[in-house]
């Protein structure tokens, strides 16, 4: 898809899982197979696929952890988004009762 110019999208990667499922090819999607999407996405830049991919983890009954989060958080630094951005991210992760890890925080300091 790439190589033809086409570069796959969230959308892409969520229709994808779904199909495998539907045929019963793949196991339903877990935390460790959405992180690595996410992470993906980050790496290339595709910061709004990185969200729309973790809000689309609900709809795949898939809850987000600790690991998630950091994906997230670095992605958004590592975009260049404003800080207040992955501040708002840190405090998500604890409302919605995520431990920060140790990782959690080397992330904020390397960011900030």
């Amino acid at each position: 898809m790439k190589e033809n110019g086409c570069p796959p999208t969230v959308f892409t990667y969520t229709e994808l899982m779904k199909g495998l499922g539907r045929a019963r090819r793949c196991c339903k999607p877990d935390v460790v197979l959405m992180n690595n999407l996410i992470n993906i996405l980050g790496k290339e830049g595709h910061i709004e696929d990185v969200i729309k991919m973790f809000n689309e983890m609900s709809s795949l009954h898939c809850t987000p952890n600790v690991v998630t989060y950091n994906i997230v958080i670095k992605a958004l630094f590592e975009s260049r988004s404003p800080a207040s951005e992955a501040a708002t991210w840190f405090e998500k992760m604890k409302v919605n009762g995520i431990v920060p890890s140790s990782f959690t925080y080397s992330i904020l300091i390397d960011g900030f």
